[in-house]
C-alpha cells in the first residue's frame, strides 16, 4: 500500500477542519449531505488500508459499550422504519431516511477514524485549522463589509455572506477560541504563544461580533473544565484564566467598530436591557415556547418517538430543531433512544477525562473540551444537530476512542507509528 493513501486520510480530515466555518454556507441541508459524502469517502479509504486492524479494534470494545451501542442503533432503526411505513410516499419519509443514514454513518466514521488515529501519531497542533477557518471567515466578512456594503447592511433574518444563520458560524468560532485558550496554556514556545494570542483575538472578536451569548457561555464553562483537568500548578492556571480574560476584553474592544446590527456584540445586550416588556421567553429568544411545544409533542409518543426529523414536520413554530439535543432525541427516538445516546455520551466524556489524566497534551485536552463544550451548548441550541459542529464532535470523539484503544491494547511507541511504513 502506497504511503500516499495514508496521507490522503490526513489531508481529508485537515481539509474538513479547515473549511469548518463554511460547511453550511447557505443551506444546512446541503451542509449535512456534504459531510455525509465526506465521511463515506474516508470510511472507504480506511477500510481498504486497515482491514486487518478493524477486527482487533472491534474486539477491544468492552461488552457493556457494545450492548449500549447496539441497543441505540436498534431503537433508532425501529423508530425510522415505523416513520417510513407511516409516511411512505411523503417528503417526510425521505428526510427521515437521510437523517437516519447520517446518524449511522457518523457512528461508523467515528469508529474507522479512531483506527486511523490509533496507528498514526498527530502533531500537537493537529486541530489548528479550526482556528484558521474562523480567521478566513473573519477576513471574508471584513472584505464584504468594506467593499460590498449593500450585502452586509441588507441583513435578512440570520443570513450573512458565508452562513445561512449567524449561529452556525458561532458554533465553530466557539471551538476555535477553545483551541487557542488550551494551546496558549500548554504551549511552551514563546513565539508560538504570540501567534496563538493573535489567533484567539481574531476568533473571539468574531464570536463576540456574532452576539452569541450561548456560545460564549459554553466556551467559558468548557474552558474552566478543561483547564481544571490539566496537571499544572494552581498559580499557572489562575494566570492563564486572567490572561485569557484580558485577551477577551481586547477582542471585544476591537469588534466594537464593526457592530452595525442590533444583534452585534454589546448592541444585543443594550437592546435587551432597554426593552420595556422583557420576559424570560424574550430573553431566551423564544426557546421556552419551543421547548414547551416539544415536550407536548414528545408526550404523544414517549417510548419510541416520532422518527428522525420529526420536529421539522410536527412543529408549528417552524424551526429545524428544538434547540436542545435531549428534546431533539426524545422527539425523534423516544426515551429509549435518548437513554442510549446519553449513555454513549457519558462513556465518551469518561474516556476523554482518562486520556487527559494519562497525557495532558493539547490534542487530548482540546478533544475533551470539544465534547464537553458542544454538549453544554447543545442543551440550548442546535449544536448536536447541525453538520459543522457535529463533524468536529465526531472527529474529537474518534481521537478520544483512539487514546482508549491504545490503553486497552497496551500499544507501544513503535506500534503507534504509521502502519504504512510497516507494510511497505
Amino acid at each position: 500500500m502506497n504511503k500516499l493513501d495514508y496521507d490522503n486520510i490526513k489531508i481529508r480530515v485537515l481539509f474538513i477542519l479547515s473549511i469548518a466555518a463554511f460547511i453550511n454556507f447557505n443551506s444546512p441541508f446541503y451542509g449535512s449531505l456534504f459531510v455525509l459524502f465526506f465521511e463515506i469517502s474516508v470510511i472507504n479509504l480506511i477500510h481498504i488500508i486497515y482491514k486487518k486492524q478493524i477486527k482487533n479494534h472491534v474486539k477491544s470494545i468492552y461488552y457493556k459499550e457494545l450492548i449500549i451501542l447496539l441497543l441505540f442503533l436498534t431503537i433508532i432503526t425501529i423508530s425510522t422504519l415505523i416513520s417510513l411505513y407511516v409516511y411512505l410516499g411523503e417528503v417526510r419519509s425521505l428526510y427521515s431516511l437521510i437523517r437516519y443514514l447520517e446518524i449511522v454513518t457518523h457512528i461508523i466514521f467515528c469508529f474507522y477514524l479512531s483506527i486511523y488515529f490509533t496507528y498514526n501519531r498527530q502533531n500537537k497542533h493537529f486541530f489548528l485549522p479550526v482556528c484558521l477557518s474562523i480567521c478566513i471567515a473573519a477576513l471574508v466578512l471584513f472584505l464584504d463589509y468594506n467593499f460590498n456594503p449593500n450585502s452586509i447592511m441588507n441583513y435578512e433574518k440570520n443570513r450573512i455572506i458565508i452562513a445561512s444563520n449567524i449561529r452556525y458560524l458561532g458554533y465553530i468560532a466557539m471551538l476555535g477560541c477553545l483551541y487557542c485558550i488550551i494551546s496558549m496554556t500548554l504551549e511552551s514556545c514563546f513565539k508560538k504563544k504570540m501567534y496563538l494570542n493573535a489567533l484567539f483575538v481574531i476568533n473571539f472578536s468574531l464570536l463576540f461580533w456574532l452576539g452569541g451569548r450561548g456560545a460564549i457561555l459554553a466556551l467559558l464553562i468548557s474552558t474552566l473544565l478543561s483547564i481544571s483537568l490539566i496537571s499544572i500548578n494552581f498559580i499557572l492556571k489562575a494566570k492563564s484564566v486572567l490572561y485569557t480574560l484580558g485577551l477577551m476584553t481586547v477582542s471585544c474592544i476591537i469588534s466594537i467598530p464593526f457592530n452595525v446590527y442590533q444583534w452585534n456584540g454589546l448592541n444585543r445586550f443594550f437592546r435587551l436591557s432597554q426593552s420595556p416588556d422583557l420576559t424570560l421567553d424574550k430573553l431566551s429568544t423564544g426557546r421556552l415556547d419551543l421547548w414547551i411545544e416539544s415536550i407536548n409533542l414528545i408526550s404523544e409518543n414517549l417510548i419510541i418517538g416520532h422518527g428522525p426529523e420529526a420536529h421539522i414536520f410536527k412543529t408549528k413554530i417552524g424551526l429545524l430543531q428544538p434547540h436542545n439535543f435531549v428534546l431533539q432525541f426524545l422527539l425523534e427516538f423516544g426515551i429509549l433512544g435518548t437513554i442510549g445516546f446519553i449513555a454513549i455520551l457519558y462513556n465518551i466524556i469518561r474516556m476523554a477525562i482518562r486520556n487527559v489524566k494519562m497525557d495532558n497534551n493539547i490534542n487530548n485536552v482540546y478533544c475533551y473540551g470539544v465534547v464537553v463544550g458542544i454538549t453544554i451548548h447543545g442543551l440550548y441550541d442546535g449544536t448536536l444537530y447541525h453538520a459543522p459542529p457535529v463533524i468536529l464532535f465526531i472527529i474529537a470523539t474518534a481521537y478520544v476512542l483512539a487514546g482508549n484503544f491504545k490503553l486497552r491494547n497496551n500499544f507501544t511507541e513503535n506500534q503507534t507509528n504509521n502502519v504504512a511504513i510497516k507494510e511497505k
